[in-house]
């Protein structure tokens, strides 16, 4: 870590290092010294929601810490998992946003990351801004016309046997944070920090034969693949000026695989099952995904920055309206 961030993490909270751990048949060994995780190890007092109360709800690091002090056998623990730099909540500003981890408890699809913006203000770094429910591990900036930074992200997340829902974002931390757990709507009204501009929904879990039924059975045309099986790759996210205006825009590429519902389909996933009990009566086997999909289509969405947002070109809304958009509770 360099000498800068490592001032930063101390002007704002106690700097914890996690030496990291490998387990292998109940046997651990500690991995190469730089092979460290920093972060800290407890929220700081400027970070505050918009109630003026730091969360309550830390919850400790749910692996063993390696502390370097060994007397602590296990606290809560922030890892820094990114950082990014822009001018984030004033034109000019020179400003780092550094996103932590388990800044709250896991608890059903809580999201559990979190992100403050600093900047050095007479030889001290101190706390600009702060989002309390973020998922910001894949993002880059795109700048507004007024001289501020967006942060622009994609994040996925799912439920198992259900769905996969990768969703593409952008934070403008002058905006309110009004991040609510358990109640965050979709798309976000106008002037929220976070909006969304794209949902992408995909299967992306292998197929469990001990869900799968017996071919003739009553059953046998059920099946959460029955919609069709759609899977999804994330590609890169990156910027360029796609319509020649001065700003940057931003693109993002995925790869697509299609294979459409039908009883072709149905029968082949019940044979595959049927083969996989006939040999093991108690296996749990499973039918990945890959063998049931084409060759993978390759698309670049692109969203235009006109200044103060992001919004999607007219190719792009085309595309996401074929697809299909998200259940409002999913992230």
């Amino acid at each position: 870590m360099d000498r800068q961030l490592w001032s930063i993490l101390a002007s704002l909270c106690p700097i914890a290092i996690q030496r990291l751990v490998e387990c292998a048949d109940s046997t651990c060994a500690e991995v190469p010294p730089d092979h460290v995780t920093v972060g800290c190890r407890s929220w700081p007092p400027a970070w505050k929601g918009p109630d003026g109360r730091a969360p309550e709800n830390l919850s400790p690091n749910h692996f063993v810490p390696q502390w370097d002090d060994p007397t602590i056998e296990s606290a809560p623990f922030l890892p820094l998992e990114a950082q990014y730099d822009g001018a984030f909540t004033r034109p000019g500003a020179t400003q780092k946003l550094l996103y932590f981890e388990n800044c709250r408890a896991m608890d059903g699809m809580t999201i559990t990351g979190c992100a403050v913006v600093v900047e050095k203000r007479q030889g001290q770094w101190t706390a600009e801004a702060f989002h309390r429910e973020a998922a910001m591990s894949n993002c880059i900036t795109s700048q507004r016309s007024d001289g501020r930074d967006l942060l622009v992200c994609h994040s996925g997340m799912g439920a198992y046997l259900q769905a996969i829902v990768t969703s593409l974002f952008y934070v403008d931390f002058t905006q309110p944070d009004d991040t609510v757990h358990g109640e965050v709507n979709v798309p976000n009204p106008g002037g929220a920090r976070r909006t969304r501009i794209a949902a992408l929904v995909h299967n992306g879990f292998d197929i469990p034969c001990e869900d799968v039924p017996a071919p003739g059975s009553s059953d046998e045309h059920w099946g959460f693949w029955s919609g069709g099986i759609v899977h999804l790759s994330n590609g890169e996210l990156t910027s360029r000026d796609v319509n020649r205006d001065g700003r940057a825009d931003v693109i993002f590429e995925v790869d697509r695989h299609l294979a459409p519902a039908s009883a072709e389909m149905s029968a082949r996933i019940m044979t595959r099952c049927q083969q996989i009990r006939a040999s093991d009566a108690n296996a749990r086997g499973e039918i990945a995904f890959e063998t049931l999909l084409s060759k993978p289509t390759r698309f670049q969405l692109q969203f235009l920055n006109d200044g103060r947002k992001l919004v999607p070109t007219a190719g792009t809304h085309r595309v996401l309206q074929r697809w299909g958009g998200a259940p409002r509770y999913v992230w």
